[in-house]
């Protein structure tokens, strides 16, 4: 993106302001050519877990298991 160019994000002030805050700023560098170092991941371990199983249940229950 050049510096004649812009862009502007509506990010809602709800309760996942501080991700979407996140993935603004990563999503500004990305556009810019920013290392992808500075990449912080939003979820935690636990999250990621819960997610996981989450998963696997909607998985069992779409495939017709209880």
């Amino acid at each position: 993106m050049s510096v004649s160019s812009a862009a502007a994000a509506l990010i809602p002030l709800d309760t996942r302001f501080p991700a979407r805050i996140v993935a603004a700023l990563q999503l500004w560098r990305d556009l810019n050519g920013h290392s992808a170092s500075y990449r912080t991941d939003p979820l935690t371990r636990q999250r990621r877990q819960r997610l996981a199983l989450s998963l696997r249940a909607l998985d069992g229950r779409l495939a017709g298991h209880a």
